[in-house]
């Protein structure tokens, strides 16, 4: 199995249903007792660990600097579980960075599944927001990936900025935005606009 990212708590209503992960291609879900159960067999899933008494889940404050996980509870209804200084509706997860004609470059999924490739002032910028929620925190004015991720492996980069030539899926290309996530979404929107950055399709699988 791949690493995997847990970024959205899904619900049904007020019903926990599970959780939704990223693989660094698409969609997993999975219930809480599958994560639970894969976490201790040694399975790279990042975001949530177990807790102290063996049965519950808890966000991995010290190994992985998850601060937030959003709340998925019907379409297009995305929340923080937890409330933030800045009332935002997008959050992002950094799954990885790397090196780019001598720029260090972020990876980052977005609660709706958007991934780009991001540069450190744009990701600064996230921070600011408060809508960066896990894979990396502030420190001193620098960016500190958690040890746990590293560096994206150089084929998965070739396929992505391959895919990113041919401007795929851009933020830049699509019609209209929801206006739900209308709000950061824009924010957002004006960095990609300077930098360049592009997004990943969203593909669905199910374990």
């Amino acid at each position: 199995m791949c690493k995997l990212f847990v970024v959205n708590s899904l619900y049904l209503g007020n019903r926990s249903l599970g959780l939704e992960l990223w693989d660094g291609k698409g969609i997993v879900e999975m219930t809480e007792k599958q994560v639970r159960d894969n976490i201790n067999v040694g399975k790279e899933i990042y975001g949530l660990k177990v807790a102290a008494n063996g049965i519950d889940l808890e966000i991995d404050r010290e190994g992985f600097y998850m601060n937030n996980l959003v709340a998925h509870r019907h379409i297009g209804n995305y929340k923080p579980c937890y409330e933030t200084e800045n009332p935002v509706n997008i959050m992002y997860i950094v799954t990885g960075s790397r090196e780019v004609n001598g720029e260090k470059m972020y990876d980052i999924i977005s609660s709706r599944f958007e991934f780009k490739v991001v540069n450190g002032e744009m990701l600064k910028s996230l921070f600011l927001m408060g809508a960066v929620c896990g894979g990396a925190k502030m420190e001193d004015g620098n960016i500190v990936i958690a040890e746990k991720i590293g560096q994206t492996e150089p084929e998965k980069v070739k396929q992505l900025v391959d895919n990113n030539s041919e401007g795929k899926n851009s933020i830049d290309n699509k019609k209209e935005p929801e206006k739900k996530e209308a709000d950061t979404v824009k924010k957002v929107d004006e960095v990609d606009k300077k930098s360049g950055n592009k997004t990943q399709p969203r593909k669905t699988t199910k374990k």
